[in-house]
Order: structure tokens, then C-alpha cells, then sequence
């Protein structure tokens, strides 16, 4: 953050708007925070959490955009690929909090932001949901190819 002191203050701003300079926030406060929380989210995935997520076993036979899957096949996810595709993020290399923020200038998150992975991690994290780690209800299918 500190190369992008801009970014930085306006962050301190909403903050300071928000939640004031005499209180510590509260999670009434987070969708007030809308820059903050697009700040954090675009942080983790420049910073990829880690490099690849959890190993997981395919449940049965499985097609994937033409490929298939055996049964009991190991897949991992390449975390650091997911958050660098020019598909999914434009110009994946430049730190970009709007590209969580609506036209509105309201905080969201693309089904294609999986800090936390996908499958059994991802149904833990949702635990941090109000405290704005990850999404809750998210149809993660088209990441994870249906497995288990």
C-alpha cells in the first residue's frame, strides 16, 4: 500500500468517514466500507494466499471442457494462475481495487475471487463472510468443474 499512497488516503478517508477517528469498526460498519473492502479483496488476489489451493479427489468420472477425469484423481488449483487470467482480470499485474467495486461504487465479488479456494475450504471461510474474507452462496461450479 504504501506505493500507493493515493489509494491509501482515500481508504483513511472512508475510514475516518465511517467509523470515526474515536472507535474501533464494527461489522455495522462494513458495507460503509466499500473502497476498504475492495482494497482488501484486491489485495489477496495480488498476493494469491497461497500459490495453490488445497488438494482435492474427484467424487466420480468427470468432464471438463473436454477433458476428462477419472475418479480419485488428485486436482489442485493454480491459485496464482486463477487471479493472473487476462480473461478474468484485466490486466492482472496492476493493483485495481475498482475492479471490485460496481458502477454504483458499491463493493462486490466476482465468482472468479476464490482467495480461500474452492470446495471443502471454501464452506469454512464462509464463516469470515461478515467480516468480508470471502463470499457467501457462491456458485463456484464453473471454477471447480462440479468436484467435490
Amino acid at each position: 500500500m504504501a506505493i500507493y499512497s493515493e489509494i491509501q488516503q482515500r481508504v483513511q478517508a472512508e475510514i475516518d468517514a465511517v467509523v470515526g477517528r474515536n472507535r474501533l469498526p464494527r461489522l455495522a460498519d462494513k458495507l460503509g466500507l466499500n473502497l476498504t473492502r475492495a482494497v482488501i479483496w484486491e489485495v489477496q488476489r495480488m498476493t494469491s494466499i497461497v500459490p495453490l489451493g488445497l488438494p482435492h479427489v474427484a467424487a466420480s468420472d468427470t468432464q471438463l471442457q473436454g477433458f476428462l477425469i477419472p475418479r480419485d484423481t488428485i486436482l489442485v488449483s493454480n491459485m496464482w494462475r486463477i487471479f493472473r487470467d487476462l480473461k478474468l482480470w484485466p490486466e492482472p499485474e496492476m493493483f485495481k481495487p475498482e475492479r471490485f467495486l460496481n458502477d454504483e461504487g458499491k463493493a462486490f465479488k466476482p465468482g472468479e475471487f476464490i482467495p480461500f479456494g474452492v470446495g471443502f475450504v471454501a464452506v469454512i471461510s464462509t464463516g469470515f463472510e461478515d467480516l468480508g474474507f470471502c463470499g457467501r452462496g457462491r456458485d463456484r461450479t464453473s471454477l471447480s468443474g462440479g468436484l467435490s
